[in-house]
């Protein structure tokens, strides 16, 4: 570590007693929580080597002042932060929304694990691959089958609600549909008629399809 990061290895010497291994002996993955007397405010403060070498973590009160904490910066983020999965050294309490580090995300809706950037979730630039690619597949579905889903929107039953209002993915929203061929009207989610198979319940007027009506 003194080789690689010296003004680390600086402030890791500034702790003094606080440290008992010699920073000459420390590997910049090393798991041993240290001291460090920062630099410029003179705060000393405790983090493990290997998380102040690798993730490039600042002095906690310089960093509050200038940088904000994901937690603090990001509080809508929390949520698809993997407790589990992520080093218990990293935590949004300690992490800049800047940071470059990488960390592991759950989606709240999916349950989709992946990794990516911290700064790049923050940007919105690493969003849940599989909700991503389910939000692009029912986008070009609904492109497709718009035609026939406007003729069979309820013009009465759904009030002042607009089928373009409805969010493609919502699997609780229950709107009214009314068939073109038998005038049979049901209720059923966007996302049931848009379903990719006929078995799901709702993508199809439950009347005709109980009479064997070809829906293809």
């Amino acid at each position: 570590m003194a080789d690689l990061f010296p003004e680390f290895a600086a402030e890791y010497r500034a702790a003094g007693a606080a440290n008992v291994i010699p920073v000459e002996t420390l590997s910049v993955d090393a798991g041993v929580v240290a001291a460090w007397a920062c630099g410029c405010c003179g705060e000393v403060w405790r983090c493990a080597v290997f998380v102040r070498c690798i993730c490039k973590t600042e002095c906690p009160s310089c960093t509050a002042r200038h940088h904000p904490t994901l937690t603090e910066s990001h509080p809508e983020l929390i949520p698809f932060w993997d407790p589990i999965r992520n080093d218990p050294f990293l935590t949004p309490e300690r992490v800049e929304g800047r940071s470059g580090a990488r960390a592991h995300w759950r989606c709240p809706s999916c349950g989709t694990t992946y990794t990516a950037r911290i700064r790049d979730r923050v940007r919105g630039k690493a969003e849940c691959p599989s909700c991503t690619l389910s939000h692009a597949q029912s986008a070009d579905l609904l492109a497709r089958e718009e035609d026939v889903l406007r003729q069979e929107w309820h013009p009465l039953k759904n009030g002042d609600l607009r089928l373009d209002q409805v969010q493609m993915r919502d699997q609780r929203r229950l709107v009214w549909w009314l068939c073109t061929l038998c005038g049979n009207e049901w209720e059923a989610t966007l996302n049931a008629r848009l379903s990719r198979t006929g078995r799901t319940k709702g993508k199809v007027c439950p009347s005709c399809k109980g009479r064997g009506v070809d829906l293809s």
